[in-house]
């Protein structure tokens, strides 16, 4: 299921679009709670490092607003599947970099060293976060062997 996101680089949280924006988004959460009930908070204080109630949740999210990077929704219905493109026979994952730096800053300045520490005990940041060095390290060999080419 995909939805409009253009709501999360709305600053207004109290603008009607963004309150829609939550609505939206609360209503496809809810549908992925875990066998107790809850669900992973997105909230800029919580950011997704919590397990509470999907009210509990719609409650910090109404309050402290979505965390902005937060824009593939993996714990709340989207698939975790990224897109993928194939350049030159090296598969790249789309916006690959920009999620992660975007990721990184957001926690520096939204979060505490207990929640950069649970976000590195996440196991599908830690792939994606592999997958993103091993891309890196693919690439400065590609370039690394163009150099030889040269030397011939």
């Amino acid at each position: 299921m995909s939805l409009d996101k253009s709501w999360l680089s709305n600053p207004n949280r109290r603008s009607p679009e963004y309150q829609q924006g939550i609505d939206s988004f609360v209503e496809m959460a809810k549908e992925h709670v875990d066998k107790d009930g809850n669900i992973r908070c997105p909230c800029t204080r919580c950011y997704n490092s919590v397990l509470i109630p999907w009210v509990k949740m719609d409650y910090h999210l109404q309050i402290w607003g979505i965390c902005r990077t937060y824009k593939d929704w993996i714990y709340h219905g989207e698939s975790l599947i990224p897109e993928v493109v194939v350049v030159d026979e090296v598969m790249v994952t789309n916006d690959m970099v920009g999620v992660i730096e975007d990721v990184m800053d957001e926690c520096i300045e939204e979060s505490n060293s207990a929640q950069i520490d649970t976000l590195f005990q996440d196991p599908i940041f830690m792939a994606r976060l592999s997958q993103f060095m091993d891309s890196k390290k693919a690439s400065a060999h590609g370039d690394e062997d163009d150099m030889d080419a040269g030397d011939d």
